[in-house]
């Protein structure tokens, strides 16, 4: 019964509206080169820290009286920020996702971005989970895990690699070896949850898409840029 349920939440986490609908990250635009994230929704309340224009923010919250709540770290509480000085990412250019056998890839300038997606044989790397005192994993490799509830993952982000003008390269497993379940059942679900787009002001690649084992899931967004990922930034969906 407990995986019938969590199979038909699984489902749902794949019918739900991705990263290809209101992807919840956004890019700081500001004329003074950073905005002031605020305490509360008042530009005279306290500053908690200044964010550099073309930065990258998290929210996947509402407007409320013209001012968004965001996270500009993955650790750090979130404050707010006027919507003016914000950039939904999939306001860029849309670049199309190509299913692969074992991901996708997305490819625009001379620039690509592949992700290959594995089962996880968790026999074969069970030496390096780590489980809490109530028997849940909670890392892997050092790396807080991603995409799980806690239970045995069912698939693994296994290999990323960036092409930049005709030269490609893996980028660091310690980057994204510890997001997890990218997809439940087939490897094609996992362009199901994904979209690609594309800034030209510094020819960047940004890839958003959805991790989870349907009882819970979070959002992530990969930056390329010459050659190089710049950015993996992973956040767990309030709602997930």
């Amino acid at each position: 019964m407990w995986w019938c349920l969590k199979k038909y939440a699984a489902l749902l986490l794949l019918l739900a509206p991705f990263a290809h609908a209101d992807a919840p990250f956004y890019e700081v635009r500001d004329r003074s080169g950073a905005a002031r994230l605020h305490q509360t929704r008042s530009p005279h309340s306290p500053t908690l820290a200044r964010i550099r224009s073309r930065s990258f923010v998290y929210s996947p919250y509402p407007i409320t009286d013209g001012w968004r709540e965001v996270f500009h770290r993955p650790d750090q509480n979130a404050g707010w920020l006027p919507a003016s000085r914000l950039f939904a990412l999939d306001r860029y250019p849309s670049v199309a996702v190509q299913t692969e056998a074992d991901g996708v890839r997305c490819q625009h300038n001379g620039n690509a971005i592949r992700i290959s997606v594995h089962p996880l044989d968790y026999a074969a790397e069970q030496q390096h989970f780590r489980r809490n005192a109530q028997g849940s994993l909670t890392h892997y490799r050092g790396k807080a895990l991603q995409g799980t509830d806690g239970d045995i993952p069912r698939s693994q982000i296994h290999a990323i690699r960036i092409t930049h003008h005709g030269k490609t390269r893996l980028a660091p497993p310690a980057q994204y070896a510890h997001l997890f379940n990218p997809y439940f059942d087939q490897p094609s679900e996992f362009a199901e949850r994904t979209a690609c787009y594309y800034r030209a002001a510094d020819n960047t690649l940004l890839l958003i898409t959805a991790i989870g084992d349907g009882a819970g899931y979070a959002d992530v967004l990969f930056a390329t840029r010459q050659g190089s990922l710049k950015t993996v930034w992973t956040m767990a969906h309030p709602e997930g």
